[in-house]
C-alpha cells in the first residue's frame, strides 16, 4: 500500500475519533463560499428583521428545475439556513439532537441540522443520502469531521447541501466545493433507509454488518467508529419516537 493511501486513512481513524469527541468544529469559516444560481436579495425576498423567514421565488423556481421534488428541497434547506443557528457542543461532548430538538431550540450542529433537513423532507422524498465523513480544507490545510447531505439533479449531478451557508447559497455543485476541499466518505446511508431507522429505530440496533458494508475502503480499523455512529443514530431515533407520541 503506498505512503499517500496509508496517510488517507490514518486521517480517516482521526477524522472518526474526532466524530465520537469532539468539539465540533463545523463553523462558517470552513464552509464552502457557496453557490449563488439566483440574486440572493431583492424585492422578492422579505427584507431582514420582518419577522418571517426569508422567501426566494427564484431560488425555488431554480431548485424545481434542477431536482426532482425541488420544492421540498427548497423548503426543507430554507427552514434551516435562516432558522437554525450554528451551535457548538463543549469539548469532548457529542450528544445528536432529534429534529424535534433542533426544531425547538432553533439550534444545532452539523449533524443536528441534517437530521432535521433530512426530517423536512419526509416522506415524499426517497433519493439523496447523509454522509459522515472528513473534510480537507485546501486553503488553510485543515482536517476536520463532518456531515452532509447529498444528492443528484435531474441531470445526474452531485450537489452537497450545506445548511449553514446562511444564504441562498448553500445548494452547492460538487465540482464547486472541489475547489476548495476535498470531501472523504467514510459512511453514507441513502435517505430511504434513514427514514426506515428513524421510523422503526428498534429493528437496527443489532444491524452493525449494515453499516460496516458502507466502511469507505472497508478498512476494520473503521468499524468501532462505525458502530459508534450506527449506536448514536438508533438512540436519537429511539428519542424522536418517543417524542413523537407525546
Amino acid at each position: 500500500m503506498s505512503i499517500k493511501k496509508n496517510n488517507l486513512i490514518v486521517i480517516c481513524l482521526l477524522a472518526l475519533v474526532l466524530l465520537g469527541a469532539k468539539n465540533d468544529i463545523c463553523i462558517s469559516d470552513q464552509q464552502p463560499k457557496g453557490y449563488y444560481p439566483v440574486p440572493s436579495k431583492g424585492a422578492f425576498c422579505n427584507p431582514p428583521n420582518s419577522g418571517k423567514l426569508p422567501q426566494n421565488p427564484l431560488y425555488k423556481e431554480w431548485c424545481n428545475e434542477m431536482f426532482n421534488n425541488g420544492s421540498l428541497i427548497y423548503e426543507a434547506y430554507r427552514q434551516i439556513a435562516f432558522r437554525i443557528v450554528y451551535t457548538p457542543e463543549p469539548p469532548k461532548v457529542d450528544l445528536w439532537q432529534t429534529p424535534f430538538e433542533t426544531i425547538s431550540i432553533n439550534g444545532g450542529d452539523c449533524e443536528d441540522a441534517i437530521l432535521l433537513f433530512h426530517q423536512l423532507l419526509t416522506p415524499h422524498y426517497k433519493e439523496g443520502e447523509i454522509i459522515w465523513g472528513f473534510v480537507h480544507n485546501l486553503i488553510n490545510q485543515t482536517f476536520y469531521p463532518h456531515v452532509w447531505f447529498q444528492l443528484n439533479d435531474i441531470d445526474g449531478n452531485l450537489y452537497i447541501i450545506e445548511p449553514f451557508a446562511g444564504d441562498w447559497n448553500g445548494i452547492i455543485p460538487i465540482e464547486i466545493i472541489a475547489k476548495n476541499e476535498v470531501r472523504q466518505k467514510i459512511i453514507g446511508i441513502p435517505n430511504d433507509i434513514i427514514s426506515d431507522i428513524m421510523n422503526s429505530p428498534s429493528k437496527y440496533k443489532n444491524m452493525k454488518d449494515f453499516f460496516i458494508k458502507q466502511v469507505a475502503m472497508h478498512d476494520m480499523r473503521l468499524i468501532k467508529q462505525v458502530d459508534d455512529v450506527l449506536t448514536k443514530l438508533v438512540n436519537v431515533s429511539l428519542r424522536f419516537k418517543r417524542q413523537q407520541h407525546r
